[in-house]
């Protein structure tokens, strides 16, 4: 999403300045910098001076975890700038950075207002001690009122995703949505009718639902169709005992080979189970014009409306078995597909991606301008 941003910055004239950083690979340099995740003044100084040497006009901020910290933004605004902080998940408020814990819905820690819950069921990587690093930043964050005092606009991703973070204590008043984007794929060779071939495309891991997706498929079995999960995971080798004619683990593909496939298939589902905050799938699939199925869970049905997908509950085997039934019929995945493209022209593409852009950076600019000095 950061590549989109900027390219389409760019375009429109805009200068963009890009600080990429990658979390430690050694398992020292890791354990030095997760000692420092809460506030890690190394990372806070080099972007003040970034800061104070490029002079933005506003600088966005798409993620702290682990290695940059919190103390980033602190830094950023009293350098001079003002900060958009885009809230891609829940790790404000869940080390998992999902509200999920186990295959289920998880709100402990929101609930509590601490995260012990995370250290005792150790939801960051496993690990107890990883995860009361990331409960001890969320702390100390929550304390000093991190989002509130040195952040001008947080983004939420969804209206959905809003109102969960708003719920878990994120500042209201600082809230605003601006869904992402993606770029005109072309035009499609056919009809999505003309199409046998249906796609999962994604992370083959517990809160996308693949395993449930194969299941429903097995008990479906609609005719003349076939199934094609793409993408890789920890599940990938337990659902390999699905694989049969009609049903293939495709693996990992390039970027290129996936939007060729989802530009040619007669649908794509996104069986989700988890509160997802976007889903970038779900508007790759509208931009291709296929017919789309949905779990109605997260920001799926906000993105996928107006026709342009089935909606059905998540984890519930025999209405996706049901869903995927109905892909047989070609009038109906024609008019979902023609549906889907013009959601997307509405909604998702770049000239609306731009417009939402300029307008949240001019808001960070306002309030930031109206706001006490940082310094």
């Amino acid at each position: 999403m950061v590549e989109n941003e900027a390219r389409i910055l760019e375009r429109a004239g805009h200068e963009v300045v890009r600080d990429d950083t990658e979390n430690a690979r050694s398992r020292l340099s890791a354990v030095l910098d997760l000692g420092a995740s809460a506030w890690n003044p190394a990372a806070a100084q080099r972007l003040r001076r970034l800061v104070r040497d490029v002079r933005p006009d506003v600088t966005h901020v798409h993620n702290t975890w682990f290695h940059l910290s919190g103390s980033v933004l602190s830094a950023i605004r009293g350098a001079g700038s003002p900060v958009v902080l885009t809230l891609h998940n829940y790790r404000f408020a869940c080390a998992a950075g999902t509200l999920m814990r186990d295959g289920r819905p998880c709100d402990d820690c929101p609930r509590a207002g601490a995260g012990w819950p995370a250290i005792l069921h150790r939801c960051y990587r496993h690990s107890a001690v990883s995860s009361a690093a990331l409960a001890a930043s969320n702390a100390l964050h929550a304390g000093r009122g991190t989002l509130e005092r040195d952040v001008d606009v947080l983004v939420a991703t969804s209206d959905a995703s809003r109102a969960l973070l708003a719920a878990c204590g994120v500042p209201t008043a600082k809230l605003v949505t601006k869904h992402h984007f993606v770029e005109d794929p072309g035009t499609r060779p056919s009809a999505p009718s003309a199409s046998t071939e249906v796609l999962f495309v994604g992370r083959l891991s517990p809160e996308k639902g693949p395993e449930l997706l194969c299941e429903a498929w097995s008990k479906a079995r609609p005719k003349g169709l076939t199934l094609r999960l793409l993408g890789d995971g920890p599940l990938a080798s337990r659902l390999g005992r699905y694989g049969r004619d009609d049903l293939e683990l495709v693996g990992s593909t390039s970027r290129e080979e996936t939007a060729r496939r989802m530009l040619a298939a007669r649908a794509i589902v996104v069986p989700s189970v988890w509160r997802e905050p976007f889903g970038m799938v779900a508007i790759e699939a509208l931009a291709a014009a296929a017919a789309l199925v949905v779990s109605d869970v997260g920001a799926l049905p906000e993105l996928a409306g107006g026709g342009a997908a089935e909606l059905v509950a998540p984890g519930d085997v025999p209405a996706w078995a049901d869903a995927l039934g109905r892909l047989v019929d070609h009038d109906a995945v024609d008019l979902r597909g023609a549906a889907a493209r013009e959601r997307w022209a509405q909604r998702f593409s770049p000239s609306m991606g731009l417009a939402a852009l300029e307008s949240t950076y001019a808001l960070a600019m306002e309030r930031y301008a109206r706001a006490p000095s940082p310094e």
